[in-house]
C-alpha cells in the first residue's frame, strides 16, 4: 500500500509525527490506541508498534501487529488489550482512540504501565473529555 492510498482526515499531526521521529530511535516500540494514517507514517519510519483497534475493517491495514478489540463498556475490550500488553515494555504510548468511546477509560487499566514509557502523546487534547485524561495522567 503506498501513503498516497490511505485516504484520511482525521490523524496525528505532522507536527506529532515529526516530534516521535526525533525523540525517538528507529525500531522504537509504540503502544498506539486507535490507527490510522500515523500508523503508517510511524511505520514506514522504523517503529515497531502495537496498534489497539475497534474496527475490524482496519486490523492489519497499516503493519501485522494489531490487537482487536472492540468498544465495551465505552472502551476498547479490556480482556483482549490485556492479552496484548501485559509484560510488554513500550518506549511511547499514543492515546488517539478509541473513536467510539471514552479514552479517560484507559486509567483503569492497571495492566497498562505509564511509567516506563518515554512520553505518552494524546491526540486531540483539546477536547474537553482529553484535557481530562491529559491532566490526569500528569497527576501520575
Amino acid at each position: 500500500m503506498e501513503l498516497e492510498d490511505y485516504h484520511c482526515d482525521w490523524r496525528l499531526s505532522d507536527s506529532a509525527i515529526e516530534f516521535i521521529v526525533e525523540a525517538l530511535p528507529k525500531g522504537s516500540n509504540i503502544l498506539e490506541f486507535g490507527g490510522g494514517l500515523g500508523t503508517l507514517m510511524l511505520y514506514s519510519r522504523g517503529f515497531e508498534l502495537l496498534t489497539v483497534e475497534e474496527d475490524i475493517i482496519f486490523v492489519n491495514y497499516c503493519h501485522t501487529n494489531y490487537c482487536f478489540a472492540p468498544i465495551k463498556d465505552g472502551w476498547y475490550d479490556k480482556g483482549a488489550v490485556k492479552r496484548h500488553v501485559e509484560g510488554v515494555v513500550f518506549d511511547a504510548i499514543i492515546i488517539d482512540g478509541p473513536a467510539q468511546g471514552e479514552r479517560d477509560k484507559i486509567l483503569d487499566c492497571n495492566f497498562i504501565d505509564f511509567d516506563t514509557p518515554k512520553f505518552i502523546l494524546i491526540d486531540d487534547p483539546y477536547r474537553s473529555k482529553d484535557s481530562t485524561l491529559l491532566d490526569a495522567l500528569k497527576q501520575n
